[in-house]
């Protein structure tokens, strides 16, 4: 975790400490502060397996955006956003027009570099209302982002799954022969389905064992006009 005002030697020296053990670079780029442009040229040229971007990418102009996608993409490196945390937390000592906080999602997706959401404050001083239900973070996600096209709704769960876990390596991910059986059932018939209703979770179940299961919500009584 490294600070903004960290000279480029120190992002060197943390990357060979890294490159040594093998471990990953968890860069966190705070909050109403863009991250010196030289600093944030080294991450991608360093190949670093993820960085956590929180919003100040989103203040950068177009043309340094654009010419960053490119080392981006060819370091391979992952974003993960938090939407609520960044909506709530950026831009607070802005007047009008006002920053949404969050970084350049769509442009990454459209891009190819791979980002996810998440969310990283459970009831704390910086954000008092996270409670980690990925559906809510995807809900306010996919609409700051402006990514409700028919083909970016259909992809939207990537978002909080596969995405996720590509930026953490995991192998041992998914529904194949083989994996473990590590997953959560949504009310719902479709993707669509879930994302519009805002689906609830009726199961989760790790290592092939139950954690939580609830039955689906049962409809007591309607009038006519529902019925049709």
């Amino acid at each position: 975790n490294l600070s903004l005002q960290m000279p480029n030697r120190f992002v060197k020296k943390r990357y060979s400490l890294t490159d040594k053990v093998g471990d990953v670079i968890f860069y966190p780029i705070k909050e109403n502060h863009l991250l010196r442009q030289r600093s944030r040229e080294e991450i991608p040229r360093l190949l670093c397996r993820f960085l956590l971007e929180r919003g100040s990418f989103g203040s950068a102009d177009n043309s340094y955006a654009f010419r960053m996608m490119k080392l981006f993409k060819k370091s391979g490196i992952n974003f993960i956003s938090c939407p609520t945390e960044n909506i709530y937390l950026q831009g607070r000592q802005d007047t009008y027009p006002k920053r949404r906080g969050l970084t350049r999602v769509k442009e990454f997706h459209d891009n190819g570099i791979n980002v996810c959401f998440a969310q990283d404050s459970m009831s704390d001083p910086w954000y008092p209302l996270g409670n980690g239900n990925m559906m809510m973070i995807l809900d306010h996600g996919i609409h700051i982002a402006q990514m409700m096209s028919p083909a970016e709704i259909e992809d939207a769960l990537d978002l909080v799954t596969v995405n996720g876990a590509r930026t953490m390596d995991l192998e041992d991910y998914g529904i194949e022969v083989g994996k473990s059986a590590n997953f959560i059932v949504l009310d719902a018939h479709s993707e669509f389905e879930a994302i519009c209703e805002r689906a609830a979770v009726l199961a989760s179940v790790r290592k092939g064992a139950f954690l939580y299961q609830k039955k689906p919500m049962t409809i007591v009584q309607a009038n006519s006009f529902l019925k049709q």
